[in-house]
């Protein structure tokens, strides 16, 4: 089986678990930890649709969310973590996700003028001195 078969059969898998997952929750049962823990994995995945995803956790939303559920969507993402390498003892993460559109000023924009080394982990970084766009992982040493 080709690897573009193997995707189109996980994805076809996926939507089919998730169709009587979201069945479920739409008619107001709760999920297990397990079935939450499957639910939030194949969302995570990438298999299932926006309009899908949307409907889900609006359903889980009007019911009320319960605490397995809840353990199920931490255990998925737990699952899916990247580790970040290993750092300086003296290494704080003090990014945030990159300004609110109104001007004001993001609290990560001044840490720079700390005497500590800091590391950003999200993914756009679009105000302050600081180069816009992508990045992983931006170190500025002491």
């Amino acid at each position: 089986m080709s690897v573009t078969t193997q995707e189109t059969t996980s994805q076809q898998a996926g939507e089919q678990f998730f169709s009587s997952i979201l069945a479920r929750v739409a008619e107001g049962q709760a999920l297990s930890a397990a079935e939450a823990e499957a639910a939030f994995g194949v969302i995570m995945d990438g298999l299932i649709a926006p309009e899908r995803i949307a409907a889900f956790l609006m359903a889980l939303r009007v019911r009320g969310e319960t605490q397995e559920e809840l353990l199920g969507g931490v255990t998925a993402l737990r699952a899916r973590m990247h580790s970040v390498p290993a750092m300086p003892a003296d290494t704080i993460d003090v990014c945030g996700t990159g300004g609110d559109n109104y001007g004001t000023l993001n609290v990560s924009t001044l840490w720079p003028l700390c005497w500590v080394r800091l590391v950003c982990l999200l993914p756009n970084m679009a105000t302050g001195p600081f180069p816009p766009g992508p990045a992983r992982l931006m170190c500025w040493p002491r």
